[in-house]
């Protein structure tokens, strides 16, 4: 079926012009009929509520809508995602008996904070934000955790920084040329905005869940290989500057009557390994990076037992007296003298406290050995066909056995063998580094400890990263609930209790920063699609609806009585002819010719609003000199006698709306322009007068042979004819075009301006 919007009833002729159909008509077709009957009912009811109550016109409108969708499509992604996502992780997933009181804990691993080491090839505008949004979701998500949660204990697993290895101190400089010029003061600054992201907003006062004196305890003192670098590649200073300001990282916590020992496990990484190259600052043997470590093994025993001893006292209620007297004391014997007797087991043992195990780099595992299916990156496989049993060796789920330029995946089967005998009754193992979360069970470490998960081996969690800048769409924390209730002498509580898990954890998952950004670029889309169709389809629809206005209206009934320089068709050959003139001579004829294509040049541009009153003076609206004219030099003077024979005649080869005996016309007839102005037909000149018996003279110029009126009968040139057809359909289509940009613009700057200003609001608190 042909398309309608092309047949002859749209399109303009020779002595009418149509205006083109509007882009609704146009694609109305297209559109499904429920669609299009939808929309002309909404926009029927819209109109009729709009006239009954204009205070809901105002009120109620297609960019206010957009608006309140903007508040709350902002609203959840800046603050209820969070909200919600750490409100289903609460602590109500216990199972733990109706009386007890647990102590509960967060692990935080690898915040990362993004600087110039973590995406050094990216542009400064992209790289600025890339800083703020990381920035801004560690802050969002460390609030609702504290805030929801309220743990009583925040431990971090290393990784506070990404480059904190590189920037140089006072006494040591980068190996990596490009991070020579980040020196001492760009690592405080570093140091400052962590605190501001993760202790800046809290108060001591909202934390006091366990009625400890200290109330909630954060320690971030655990250093990882992006904060000193790894093995051989520890330098001294660096390893300095982070103890200084965060703590020691080999230390002993008692939290919730466990122990919780912490091991540099990068700088232990260093034992067996040649010494390094020597670097600006002076030369490092690798003995004395991993010395302090290795001392703290071979001591941590006996740190284990001060600590759980000063802890018991503390649960007895004990004092210790002449506590700040000023004088010396043997504390080992004053510790042995006064410590309960059951600081120690009954077989004179260490205290049986269970001990938890944390290190920012996971302890070694066979290649394969699959993480769970609470990892991100890829699921756990599939069983074989009929089995039911896990696969033993995956090894898109496993942690891969590799390492690099400062950093290795899991520590050496020696390492990890050894800190696990030195530390002694480990039940469990948190580490950090990978970024996905994993979870294993380690075979070969047995162990005898009460509380252990299950016994027969050390099971190990690493945890998943806060932060969503480090490769995994949606990062996370884990929540430790712990109860070891104790008896004065530091066995168990209860009878029994001595088989019951002390430990139970959850991951918790924080929003996709990524799909809400993904959100935010559908919003905005459509929001600029549905201003689009709105501007559009409400001129279309108001322009097809409008009656003609009284302008246009008077417009088209003068032009049925304007005394045209051009004929218009046939059809308007019955209208009543033209004044006729006088005769004029050739020598008069210059000047009248001249005061014509002045005036015809002023109604071309000023329209035909005044063509009347043109009718009423004569072409030039008044008497333009002559003989007879009685209005100052004679000219074009009209006169009703013998009238007939001097109308203007409608053939062009005797000229337009001028007499035949016209024969002397100046070269530069047809250029108004010349005349000043600013206006040029197109029509060419002729360098002589032309000749008045030439069929190629006309009123506003000669024309050529191709583009003029045939002298037989008016055949009108098809090419030319459509070319200013076109043209007009064009002219005709781009005011509309205008008006639609300039709706969609004043409605996308109102909503913009005010989105703007909720969004920073709610960046800013």
């Amino acid at each position: 079926m042909a398309n309608p919007h092309h047949s002859h009833s749209f399109h303009s002729t020779r002595n009418h012009f149509r205006e083109p159909p509007s882009l609704w008509v146009r694609l109305r077709p297209n559109i499904p009929l429920r669609a299009v009957s939808t929309l002309e009912q909404m926009f029927r009811i819209g109109q009729r509520t709009a006239s009954r109550r204009p205070f809901l016109r105002r009120i109620i409108t297609l960019p206010h809508v957009l608006i309140v969708s903007w508040l709350f499509l902002l609203l959840w992604g800046e603050r209820s995602v969070f909200t919600a996502s750490v409100q289903l992780c609460d602590w109500d997933w216990e199972d733990w008996p109706e009386s007890s009181t647990p102590h509960h804990l967060v692990l935080v691993a690898d915040p990362q904070l993004v600087d110039p080491h973590t995406y050094p090839g990216r542009p400064w505008p992209l790289s600025a934000l890339t800083t703020h949004y990381a920035d801004r979701y560690l802050h969002r998500s460390y609030a609702t955790i504290e805030r929801y949660l309220r743990p009583s204990t925040i431990l971090f697993l290393g990784d506070l920084f990404d480059g904190g290895r590189e920037w140089n101190t006072g006494y040591s400089a980068s190996s990596e040329p490009q991070w020579k010029r980040y020196g001492e003061e760009f690592w405080l600054r570093e140091y400052d905005r962590f605190g501001r992201i993760f202790f800046g907003h809290s108060s001591e006062d909202d934390y006091t869940a366990d009625g400890r004196p200290g109330g909630r305890k954060v320690i971030a003192s655990l250093p990882g290989n992006h904060d000193l670098g790894f093995s051989t590649g520890v330098q001294l200073s660096v390893r300095d500057r982070f103890g200084a300001y965060f703590g020691d990282g080999n230390r002993v916590d008692v939290i919730g009557n466990h122990t919780f020992v912490s091991i540099d496990s990068v700088s232990l990484s260093a034992q067996g390994q040649p010494d390094p190259e020597p670097v600006a600052g002076g030369s490092t043997t690798s003995e004395s990076i991993w010395r302090p470590t290795q001392d703290f093994l071979d001591g941590v025993q006996a740190e284990k037992r001060r600590a759980v001893s000063h802890e018991l006292q503390h649960l007895s209620g004990y004092r210790h007296e002449g506590e700040f007297i000023h004088k010396v004391l043997d504390t080992n014997d004053r510790l042995a003298r006064e410590e309960p007797k059951a600081a120690k087991g009954e077989d004179g043992e260490d205290s049986k406290f269970p001990t938890i195990l944390l290190t920012h780099v996971p302890l070694y595992r066979q290649p394969g050995v699959p993480c769970g299916p609470l990892r991100e990156h890829w699921p756990p496989s599939s069983p074989a066909k009929g089995s039911t049993d896990q696969v033993d060796n995956d090894a898109r789920n496993a942690i891969p056995i590799a390492r690099g330029y400062q950093y290795q995946n899991v520590l050496t089967p020696e390492v990890s063998a050894e800190v696990v005998k030195k530390v002694g009754n480990v039940a469990h193992v948190f580490s950090g580094d990978d970024h996905d979360y994993c979870e294993v069970l380690h075979k070969g470490y047995t162990t005898s400890v009460s509380g252990s998960s299950g016994g027969g081996g050390i099971r190990e969690i690493t945890v998943k990263s806060i932060s969503f800048a480090m490769g995994v769409r949606k990062p996370g924390f884990l929540m430790v609930s712990l109860w070891n209730p104790v008896s004065e002498s530091g066995g168990p509580g209860q009878p029994g209790d001595a088989k019951r898990p002390t430990i139970q954890t959850r991951l918790c998952l924080l929003p996709d920063q990524l799909s809400i950004f993904v959100k935010y670029g559908y919003m905005m889309i459509f929001t600029l699609a549905i201003l689009t169709a709105r501007a559009v389809f409400f001129s279309t629809t108001t322009r097809d609806r409008s009656p003609p206005s009284s302008s246009s209206s008077s417009s088209s009934m003068t032009t049925t009585t304007t005394s045209n320089i051009l004929p218009i068709s046939k059809s308007r050959s019955s209208s009543p002819p033209p004044p006729a003139y006088h005769d004029i001579t050739p020598a008069d004829s210059s000047s009248a010719i001249s005061s014509h294509a002045q005036q015809a040049a002023h109604h071309a541009v000023h329209g035909s609003s005044s063509s009347t009153t043109s009718n009423t003076s004569g072409i030039g609206g008044a008497n333009v000199g002559g003989a007879g004219g009685g209005g100052g030099g004679g000219g074009l003077a009209a006169r009703a006698v013998n009238a007939s024979s001097r109308a203007r005649s409608a053939s062009p080869g005797a000229g337009y709306a001028f007499p035949s005996a016209v024969v002397d016309m100046p070269s530069d007839f047809a250029t108004p322009s010349a005349a000043g102005l600013g206006i040029d037909f197109g029509i060419p000149r002729s360098s002589s007068p032309p000749d008045a018996s030439s069929s190629s003279f006309n009123a506003v110029g000669p024309m050529s042979e191709k583009s003029r009126w045939g002298a037989g009968g008016g055949k009108y040139n098809h090419h030319h004819h459509h070319h200013h057809h076109h043209q007009r359909l064009r002219q005709s289509r781009w005011p509309a075009v205008r008006q639609v940009v300039r709706d969609v613009k004043a409605a996308l700057v109102r909503v913009t301006i005010v989105v703007s200003v909720v969004y920073f609001w709610l960046v800013l608190h």
